[in-house]
Formats: structure tokens, C-alpha cells, sequence
């Protein structure tokens, strides 16, 4: 990839200045390709929170190139049968106002974490905003694997009250 033009320094220099990134950083998150499944609110909101880092955020259909895959529910059933099985995921789940969040080494071990998906609960009011804060959590879980910050399953899934 070439050098960070004029135009990526100032669009990222708030990322630029901060100690661990600097412009080989901004170029490894440039760099790297995510595909996001899963619930429509969550989904939407982590392709957002993506892009405005630098990643290259593609389709399902185009995830045999990605590097990094992020998964919701109900992501799992299209990850399960479309994308790449040897990809590291950072994964979530919803269950009720707890969000239960990891990185795994590939969808198989992904799938082993996060166990089983809950019936979907009835809309609640806090609904979006309970998958804003999950597609925040996933699109720093993916900047800290692009960045080399962290290992994919190096940590126990964790939980977190969103009540």
C-alpha cells in the first residue's frame, strides 16, 4: 500500500497522533478487510464505526476476502454457511441487557464461545441502543486484532450488564 496521502492525514490524524497507531497503523487498519453479519441495528452501526476507522468494510458476498469477520445475531446462520471458516471473528450476542462479547481464532471456535442463541425477546425501547453499544465494543475488538494490539481467543468471552 502506498504512503498515507495528504487527504488520509488529515481525515485520521486524531487516530494518527495516538501513541500505538501513528501512520503505519493507519496503513495496517487501511489495509485490512472486515465482513459484518448480524442484526440489522447492530450490523449497520459496526459497517459505520468500521469505515470511519479506515477499514475496508465488504458484503458478505465479497467475505472470502476478508481478514476479519464481525457476527451477531442472527448473523450466525449466513456465517455458518457462507463465509470463510479460517478467519479470526470477533463475535456478540444480546441476551436480554447483558452483552456477552469475544474474539475467537476462526467461526468454528466463534460458534463454541458464544454457545447457543436465546429465542428473540420482543422489541424492547433500549434495543438500539443496547446494539450501539455492541457494535462499539466489536469495531474496537476489530482495530485492536488489525493492530496487532491483541491475539483473536486470547481472552474469556465477556459480560457485561446493560441495564
Amino acid at each position: 500500500m502506498p504512503p498515507l496521502s495528504d487527504q488520509d492525514i488529515d481525515r485520521y490524524a486524531r487516530q494518527i497522533i495516538i501513541p500505538g497507531i501513528g501512520a503505519a497503523g493507519q496503513e495496517r487498519l487501511m489495509e485490512t478487510k472486515v465482513c459484518v453479519c448480524g442484526h440489522p441495528d447492530g450490523e449497520e452501526l459496526a459497517r459505520r464505526y468500521l469505515a470511519a476507522t479506515g477499514l475496508s468494510v465488504c458484503s458478505p458476498r465479497e467475505a472470502k476476502a476478508a481478514d476479519v469477520l464481525v457476527l451477531s445475531d442472527p448473523g450466525w446462520e449466513v456465517a455458518a454457511q457462507t463465509l470463510p471458516q479460517r478467519c479470526p471473528v470477533v463475535w456478540y450476542r444480546l441476551r436480554g441487557e447483558t452483552l456477552i462479547a469475544g474474539t475467537a481464532v476462526d467461526l468454528a471456535a466463534a460458534l463454541a464461545a458464544a454457545g447457543e442463541p436465546e429465542a428473540p425477546e420482543p422489541t424492547h425501547p433500549a434495543a438500539a441502543i443496547r446494539h450501539a453499544i455492541a457494535a462499539c465494543d466489536a469495531a474496537a475488538s476489530v482495530v485492536a486484532l488489525a493492530l496487532g494490539w491483541t491475539e483473536p481467543g486470547s481472552a474469556s468471552p465477556s459480560e457485561v450488564s446493560l441495564g
